[in-house]
């Protein structure tokens, strides 16, 4: 059994309190993190050097943070379209692509590739109105390929679609669905939107199911157990290196960040936590002796 792995200073670095912190990326053009809380309907900015944190609400659930391709561009995916955002004016674009069966059907985890297109999942929508959970049990996501000229179906019929990320070096991509406890990987080739080579790497682990994950520059999986309070260190062969402690009963997402990108951030949500304490809804953080790799950039016309 593979033991934990103590790291002395995994940090509550800000007790948020989001009711689901997700969609977490480090811009590294200004050195700041991004995320959003999807049933608080908002996104934050945080700066580790000093400490502060801004944050603006939107009309609808925003499920993911990425980055465009100039410096006060953000790729903003909402619950039922992705638009392009200048936070400093707080403006949105029109919509890159529209989810033609939300609310029924929501937009969740979605990353930019390293071709610039951006890969985003969706799932039976579990948010009400007013930010309430709503039950999930039917596969009613898909996978999407988005770019400039349009988007493709990917791969259809998935539960919770979670975990979108890629290694470039092995081109492998790598996928997740929670409601069936399983993480794929994937043959993955530039411009296309296909995927071969299907292997499991990762299934019916104990400790919680899959959310989000970030790889290193080692080629290793790091992925959030949503309700297993940790985050597993999993090998390209599918063998679970390290487990990661944390406070929180619900880890959602996490990305390599700071100066020398060896700091790995990690988003949590207070729902669904059994007994929630003051560190469920919390940004961590922690030190590794590994770099992440680069968060990519969409590439648009504009």
């Amino acid at each position: 059994m593979t033991e934990p792995l103590e790291i002395s200073n995994v940090q509550q670095i800000l007790p948020a309190g989001n009711l689901c912190g997700e969609g977490v990326v480090w811009d590294d053009r200004i050195s700041q993190l991004y995320w959003c809380d999807i049933n608080g309907f908002a996104v934050y900015r945080y700066d580790p050097h000093s400490g502060s944190c801004k944050s603006w609400l939107f009309d609808e659930p925003v499920v993911s943070v990425m980055l465009g391709q100039k410096r006060d561009e953000i790729v903003l995916a909402m619950a039922s379209r992705i638009v392009l955002w200048n936070p400093e004016l707080d403006s949105t674009s029109d919509p890159l692509f529209t989810l033609d069966n939300y609310p029924e059907v929501r937009l969740n985890d979605g990353q930019v590739a390293p071709d610039g297109s951006i890969w985003m999942g969706s799932m039976q929508n579990n948010v009400g109105p007013d930010g309430e959970p709503l039950p999930v049990n039917e596969m009613m996501g898909a996978l999407y390929r988005i770019d400039h000229a349009g988007f493709e179906v990917v791969k259809d019929g998935i539960g919770i679609a979670n975990t979108v990320c890629w290694d470039e070096d092995r081109n492998r991509f790598y996928f997740a669905d929670s409601l069936r406890n399983i993480i794929w990987s994937y043959g993955w080739q530039a411009g296309k939107a296909e995927l071969t080579d299907e292997r499991e790497l990762l299934a019916d682990h104990p400790r919680g199911v899959p959310d989000g994950s970030t790889l290193d520059a080692e080629g290793y999986l790091w992925n959030c157990r949503f309700g297993g309070s940790c985050l597993l260190r999993i090998s390209p062969d599918g063998h679970v290196d390290h487990i990661v402690e944390l406070q929180a009963s619900n880890p959602t997402n996490c990305v390599f960040g700071d100066d020398d990108r060896s700091m790995l951030f990690v988003t949590s949500a207070a729902l669904d936590a059994p007994g929630p304490t003051r560190f469920d809804g919390s940004v961590f953080a922690c030190r590794t002796d590994v770099s992440g790799n680069r968060a990519g950039r969409f590439r648009s016309l504009t």
